[in-house]
């Protein structure tokens, strides 16, 4: 806990002090780590799935999640459960937080529930509707219902993460949303690239997301062991001091969106349905760096729900507002500059209106940059009505405006309505906030942007001039001119008037490097003493590049090079493997009383050599192996015996038939790579084994280091481990087990 928070405790004081502001701008750039990862992801997965589902497919998935976004609801108990939570750190009395978001995690847990089967209704009733294939038709409903309790775990992991943005951990949060995203990715495309459905999908989706939710679970009792997010007792008295505030939070954000998105449906509705186009194409760039600006400005949220007096929240504001100027200004300043070359590199078309928008938004949103402090700080406040009645206020000044415009200037008019209305949202915003802190709108508004209008000057002319020259084009021009840009702002700000908490800051993003460098390091460090020497930490990266890059066919063909190559590769026929067979045999003969085996089993017989000596002590004998080419020398080689046969089986692809009183596996398991195929291979011998019938195994030692690891235990490393594994299975029993360098051998006996 840092020195501004007093740390954190009940009843303690906040203050924003210098470590305090550093912390809070720290926090909002963690915060956007997630974006940085999610873009890319999701870019990369659309022709991925549009390819493995096909169009009609990718439709239907893309419909059941738009339902999905629509339904959402949580009435407010979210951001109210973050406020809670950040107010506990100061609060007198501990106990009511708890028993809120023990109540708010309830709510969410039904209403979470009554989203998914409204999905799921809604689905079935939009089945028809889509124009799918009769084969589609058929899943529709299972994907409907599949994304319905995808988007209950999505609804109760959100609420984790407003846990965690009021235990102000925004690491923590992100760092499990890039975790879910990571997985949630890597898993559709290993199902599509093994040549699974879309229900394969939804259930991986399903699966992923209720798992991280467990995850997240656990970390908040971790965190905080007096939230308990489960089943229990439930009480709306214990909603009701945040319900009136929730319930406006709620309506602020859906009349925020609808001032986002009025401006398509009044160009459809004044213009024409075709001039939409051209608006959203201006519209995209500048709202996708507002989701920066969003994420960065939620930190400010919890802190403000710390305050108690005015000056804290005067500092706040102060803080909020220059921190949104110093980060979002450049950006947005870059795209008005870069409006025409990004549009003809992105869209291979720069038209005038379309340029216009992009500028015009960039600067609505840029403007709405300066009121985002003042909106959290309110938030935190507990001032949601107000902030409803600012954005409705606005939302009416855009409608009117853009009305108007329309008529008069055109496509254009729906930009100067935005522009008109975040101006207007952003005054009223400052001036409640400032009534809040105590301080005069300008004031706030010369503190904020002193020492920035000479870094933003640099930064432009910067841009413009690498755009002037004309030597670059396409993208590669864009990021030179950007690269050029951003070094001549924040070379300008460091030197030019940047506040103590900015230098900091940049100093930390500078070293970062260093910082990630150093905790990888020890991280390794830690991991080497945990596996062992050196040589060990070798020998444990490449087992896991090994089982990474397995490829069964890779194997087999190896082997069957083996014995392409030369007459009994593995030199069976040697002394020291002829004295390991008479053991073996020992160890079958004790148990078999001097009679003969009716049916038994040897399961990789390679060219025959201890099938001819198993042979005499069984009434009917099949060996089994992958290659032809040692299959076709065990057969001669055990032409005197009528009663023996092979074929070739891949114990890691076929099924075993027949059942069998001796099965003898010798040398074959070590052959496997994944635990799966261990275990898969494992069930088919044991089910194959009569009752009472025995299995034989042997498998060569791996080195000492092998047999001794924590981590080759896990991976199936050596034969210690993978007689330990067999003995492991429920229906044998150990007649004998011993070891023998370099070989171990355990008999077993079904039960």
């Amino acid at each position: 806990m840092t020195e501004g928070t007093a740390s954190g405790q009940p009843g303690a004081g906040y203050t924003v002090d210098l470590t305090e502001r550093v912390r809070l701008m720290r926090d909002s750039l963690i915060n956007n780590s997630i974006l940085f990862i999610s873009t890319p992801v999701g870019i990369i997965l659309v022709p991925i799935m549009v390819k493995g589902l096909g169009a009609e497919g990718y439709g239907l998935w893309v419909a059941a999640s738009a339902l999905g976004s629509m339904l959402w609801i949580d009435f407010g108990t979210q951001v109210s459960a973050t406020r809670a939570i950040a107010e506990d750190r100061v609060a007198e009395s501990p106990d009511e937080m708890p028993r809120f978001v023990r109540a708010a995690w309830s709510a969410n847990l039904a209403l979470g529930f009554l989203v998914a089967l409204l999905i799921g209704v809604f689905g079935l009733a939009l089945t028809q509707g889509l124009h799918l294939s009769a084969a589609t038709i058929s899943i529709a409903p299972i994907i409907f219902a599949l994304v319905g309790l995808t988007y209950w775990g999505s609804q109760l992991l959100t609420f984790t993460a407003a846990v965690f943005n009021g235990l102000r951990r925004f690491d923590v949060a992100n760092y499990l949303a890039i975790g879910t995203t990571l997985a949630g990715a890597a898993g559709v495309i290993t199902v599509l690239k093994l040549g699974g459905s879309l229900v394969a999908v939804a259930v991986w989706q399903v699966l992923i997301n209720w798992s991280s939710l467990l995850v997240s679970i656990h970390v908040v009792h971790r965190l905080e062991p007096r939230l308990q997010l489960g089943w229990g007792k439930f009480k709306w008295a214990w909603l009701r001091p945040y319900l009136s505030f929730g319930l406006w939070s709620q309506l602020s954000d859906f009349s925020r969106n609808s001032n986002l998105q009025a401006a398509p449906l009044l160009i459809g509705t004044v213009l024409n349905s075709s001039a939409i186009s051209p608006f959203a194409v201006g519209q995209k760039f500048p709202t996708a760096v507002s989701r920066l600006q969003g994420r960065a400005l939620d930190v400010i949220f919890p802190a403000a729900s710390q305050s108690r007096d005015s000056a804290t929240t005067r500092h706040l504001v102060e803080v909020g507002t220059r921190w949104m100027v110093v980060l979002m200004f450049p950006l947005y300043l870059g795209l008005i500059i870069s409006a025409p070359k990004l549009l003809l590199a992105w869209m291979g078309e720069a038209p005038a209106d379309t340029i216009a928008v992009l500028r015009l938004v960039c600067a609505g949103m840029a403007v709405a940059a300066l009121g985002g402090g003042s909106e959290q700080v309110l938030w935190g406040r507990g001032e949601a009505r107000k902030i409803f009645w600012a954005n409705t206020a606005a939302l009416a000044a855009n409608l009117a405006v853009t009305f108007f415009a329309l008529h008069r200037f055109g496509l254009q008019g729906a930009a100067w309505g935005f522009l008109a209305s975040m101006t207007f949202r952003s005054m009223a915003l400052l001036v409640l906030a400032s009534g809040e802190g105590q301080a005069g709108v300008f004031t706030l508004l010369r503190s904020s942007l002193k020492s920035i209008l000479i870094p933003l000057a640099a930064c432009g002319v910067a841009a413009w001039g690498v755009f002037s020259l004309g030597w670059l084009r396409g993208w590669l021009g864009i990021m030179v001119a950007s690269f050029a840009g951003g070094m001549a702002y924040g070379t300008g700000l460091y030197f030019g008037g940047a506040r103590p908490e900015e230098r900091m800051l940049a100093r930390e993003v500078l070293l970062s490097p260093v910082t990630i460098v150093r905790f990888i390091w020890r991280s390794l460090r830690r991991l080497q003493r945990r596996i062992g020497p050196r040589y060990g930490a070798y020998m444990f990266l490449a087992s896991i590049y090994r089982v990474l890059t397995y490829r069964p066919e890779r194997v087999t063909a190896q082997l069957e090079n083996n014995f392409a190559r030369t007459v009994d590769p593995y030199h069976l026929d040697g002394k020291e493997d002829q004295e390991r067979f008479t053991y073996e045999l020992g160890m079958v003969d004790s148990v078999r009383g001097g009679a003969r085996f009716k049916h038994a089993l040897e399961i990789g017989c390679a060219e025959g050599v201890f099938t001819e000596l198993l042979a005499p002590r069984c009434e009917s004998l099949l060996g089994l192996d992958n290659s032809p080419i040692a299959l076709a020398r065990a057969r001669e080689r055990c032409l005197q015996f009528e009663f023996v046969q092979f074929d070739q089986w891949d114990m890691r692809r076929d099924p075993l038939q027949g059942k069998f009183d001796l099965i003898v596996v010798v040398g074959t398991l070590g052959h496997l790579h994944l635990p799966s195929e261990f275990r898969k291979v494992r069930a088919q011998i044991v089910d194959a084994l009569l009752p009472g019938g025995y299995l034989l195994m042997g498998e060569a030692l791996g080195l000492k280091l092998y047999e001794n690891s924590w981590w080759a235990k896990r991976l199936l490393v050596g034969g210690i481990w993978i007689r330990q594994f067999m003995s492991e299975h429920p229906a044998l029993k150990v007649v004998s087990q011993n070891v023998v360098d370099p070989w171990t051998h355990a008999l077993y006996q079904k039960g």
